[in-house]
């Protein structure tokens, strides 16, 4: 499992990551922590405090991202599904996995 499935896994359980200043994942959501997913962030833990505390550098530019993966300078993000830039600091999900998102949606509703 990649840090982009770790991060895609969380985003749909409606967990919110974070790190602190000591170097921990601090983690909110609506109900208790799947175990499949506190396994998958205790795996990848020191990727993900990098990539929350903002020490990780933009793919483009190379500056620091923020929390949210964000980079100012080239007004980016990464996507939350697959891991490519959005092409905007604005939105969280790249078109593809947006669409993606839209067309799971309306199979599931048929």
């Amino acid at each position: 499992m990649t840090l982009a499935d770790v991060l895609k896994q969380a985003h749909a359980a409606g967990v919110e990551l974070s790190a602190t200043p000591t170097g921990n994942i601090r983690w909110r959501c609506p109900g208790g922590l799947p175990d499949d997913l506190r396994q998958s962030l205790a795996a990848h833990k020191p990727e993900l405090v990098k990539l929350l505390a903002g020490a990780m550098p933009c793919p483009k530019c190379n500056c620091p991202m923020d929390a949210r993966r964000r980079c100012w300078r080239c007004c980016d993000r990464i996507c939350e599904g697959c891991g490519r830039m959005t092409g905007t600091a604005f939105i969280s999900l790249c078109l593809l996995c947006e669409g993606a998102e839209a067309s799971a949606g309306t199979t599931a509703n048929t």
